[in-house]
């Protein structure tokens, strides 16, 4: 009664909003007995309480902080710190309900792949942390960290494709040479993960560690701190040092300047193409340091191997398109 009389008060300034919302208020109440079921029966306590944090933090937290750069050096921004925390809440939870849905052996690597292009190193650091909880699952999650890191080649490809064609014909040798790896050591590891299938499904449990996407993020933001302060002391040493600093937290932003100072004659686009190299190489120390936060050495052991591969793939690609 009270939703229906403050719809009718909206309709007088805003008819088509009030429309819309009382379509959804009518679509709620309609669904109000699946609703009570799916939250009473099939969720959990704990699911419903991760659910719960997860909805305030994306929707009543995140919007009210400041997107503006505070503190030293111009890095830290609170709206995009706390984004980052529930970008991993997201993947983590993602993860959770594939996990849950398809099992240990097809969800893992699934959410893996759809989470490397939010975010590789985000997936790969939720990864560890599942690992860590539930070592029997290990492989998948293996294999969904490895496979993440196909999607860091194919959003290069988008960025430099609108950003700067020029420097994606220096660097298309190194990226499909580490494209081509990742995906190829990744489908390895999730063959050879058909193991985790005799696994059985977790029970339920919670749908992410909080105190792991706390210590991700500030990871990230100290990592980009420490890149500004080091760039700071020593001077403007150019772009290959500036990409190589900013590639620790994103090489595809490290990506985007290069192209565009590429773009704009700054610089030619084979140093670009380098400058872009160097980042993704700093990036996927990043993720080999993230990938060892869960302290599961089975996991570890498979995803720095992976990564190794995919870096050695990546120089040896752009030492085969200096020689042609």
């Amino acid at each position: 009664m009270v939703t229906t009389f403050l719809l009718g008060l909206l309709a007088w300034e805003e008819p088509a909003l009030a429309a819309a919302l009382g379509v959804g208020t009518a679509v709620l109440l309609a669904s109000r007995q699946a609703l009570h079921r799916f939250v009473s029966q099939l969720l959990t306590e704990a699911e419903l309480h991760d659910l719960l944090v997860f909805t305030a933090a994306a929707v009543v937290v995140l919007p009210i902080l400041p997107n503006e750069t505070v503190g030293p050096y111009g890095v830290l921004n609170p709206f995009r710190m706390w984004r980052l925390l529930v970008l991993v809440l997201a993947i983590s939870g993602g993860g959770y309900v594939a996990l849950r849905v398809l099992g240990p052996r097809f969800g893992l690597p699934i959410a893996g792949l759809a989470g490397g292009f939010v975010s590789s190193a985000a997936t790969i650091g939720s990864m560890a942390a599942l690992a860590r909880r539930e070592p029997a699952l290990a492989r998948p999650a293996a294999a969904g960290a490895v496979l993440s890191t196909v999607a860091t080649f194919v959003q290069m490809v988008v960025v430099l494709s609108s950003g700067n064609e020029a420097t994606l014909r220096e660097l298309w040798p190194a990226l499909l040479a580490g494209g081509a790896v990742a995906a190829v050591f990744g489908a390895f590891v999730f063959y050879g993960a058909r193991s985790g299938s005799d696994a059985p499904v977790p029970p339920p449990g919670r749908a992410f560690d909080l105190k792991s996407a706390f210590a991700f993020a500030l990871t990230i933001t100290g990592v980009l701190f420490v890149s500004a302060m080091l760039a700071d002391l020593l001077g403007d040493a150019g772009l290959l040092l500036s990409a190589a600093l900013a590639g620790f937290a994103d090489a595809h932003a490290a990506g985007a300047a290069a192209a565009a100072l590429a773009e704009a004659g700054t610089v030619t686009p084979r140093i670009a193409a380098l400058a872009i190299v160097l980042a993704m190489t700093t990036n996927t120390l990043t993720k080999a340091v993230l990938s060892g936060l869960g302290r599961q050495r089975s996991f570890a052991v498979r995803v720095i191997t992976g990564l190794g591969l995919v870096l050695g793939a990546l120089w040896a690609g752009w030492a085969a398109g200096l020689a042609g």
